[in-house]
């Protein structure tokens, strides 16, 4: 089962929340549940606002850029295809990145 999005209109998403959810909602339930478990949140398996707002500040805590130009900068960084429609794309390709510290994660 997939990630489920809920209560959030991404139409109205700028640029970081845009990048965020594309972030969790291209992980594995498992480890979205993880990351949940992690933030102190419940619904498995479900980004909500509070979802969506927990991990931007906690990519904000670990100095993780969540714009455009840092998504781009950490794809161009550790070679994951940031070319042609992947250019600053937070995708599944990205899928094992640690960005270093104690944490899992992704870089889409």
């Amino acid at each position: 089962m997939p990630v489920q999005i809920v209560r959030i209109n991404e139409d109205q998403l700028g640029e970081q929340e845009r990048n965020a959810l594309d972030i969790l909602v291209n992980l594995d339930v498992a480890t979205l549940n993880q990351l949940k478990e992690l933030m102190e949140l419940s619904h498995p398996g479900e980004v909500g606002p509070q979802t969506l707002a927990s991990f931007i500040a906690l990519c904000g805590e670990e100095r993780i850029d969540l714009s455009d130009a840092g998504v781009n900068a950490f794809k161009e960084a550790h070679g994951l295809g940031n070319r042609g429609p992947l250019q600053g794309v937070a995708a599944r390709h990205c899928r094992g990145w640690s960005g270093g510290g104690r944490r899992s994660g992704r870089c889409s």
